[in-house]
């Protein structure tokens, strides 16, 4: 999903940084930055891409919350993987608050709160560039490339990514379901949210 189109690319939360040192292996990217609000991750990771001899021109390390970035150039890719959908929330706003994100894209894959993901890019104005589902030791990530340009719009519920002929995703949209089945035994309120994964499920 990442092209060779981005002057720069931040791999924020980037714990051990396997998404940016993947980017530094593969060369196409004039420059990765990483960035984490943890010292010790920075640390270690510096120590670690010392060992593999890249050049130093071609990365960066900061210290600091994702949410307080400031894009440096245009055609910036900002990575948001890993985290929780509220964090992604609460990353994004700040991204809004500090920049002009009209030349820039982003990737976001999260864990938990997809829904409410999905609910505030739409409220914010993000395009779907390209979504996708894809699983990492049976476990489904959603996948979504955006940015304020596109024409297509994020889905509710994500209807395309879907192939429900495939087992591994009947088996994330049962996840799902299920969740949503819990919650509202005591709460009504999610009621259409699970419907609306029922419907794609019976596809």
């Amino acid at each position: 999903m990442i092209k060779d189109e981005y002057s720069e690319v931040w791999d924020t939360c980037c714990d051990h940084g396997k998404l940016g040192v993947a980017l530094l292996e593969r060369g196409s990217v004039s420059k990765v930055h990483f960035l984490d609000c943890v010292p010790s991750i920075i640390e270690a990771l510096e120590l670690k891409l010392a060992r593999r001899n890249f050049e130093k021109s071609r990365y960066q390390l900061h210290c600091m919350k994702a949410e307080d970035l400031a894009l440096s150039s245009k055609g910036s890719l900002v990575c948001i993987c890993g985290v929780g959908g509220e964090t992604a929330i609460e990353i994004l706003k700040g991204l809004e608050r500090n920049n002009d994100l009209s030349s820039h894209e982003i990737i976001i894959c999260v864990q938990h709160h997809i829904y409410q993901l999905r609910e505030f890019l739409r409220q914010e104005g993000f395009k779907s560039k390209n979504e996708t589902l894809v699983f990492d030791k049976g476990i489904g990530y959603e996948v979504f490339l955006l940015n304020k340009t596109s024409k297509e719009d994020v889905h509710p519920v994500g209807t395309s990514i879907f192939n429900v002929a495939n087992p591994e995703h009947q088996a994330y949209l049962k996840k799902i379901i299920e969740h949503y089945k819990r919650k509202v035994r005591g709460d009504k309120t999610d009621i259409h949210i699970m419907n609306l994964y029922k419907d794609i499920a019976k596809k």
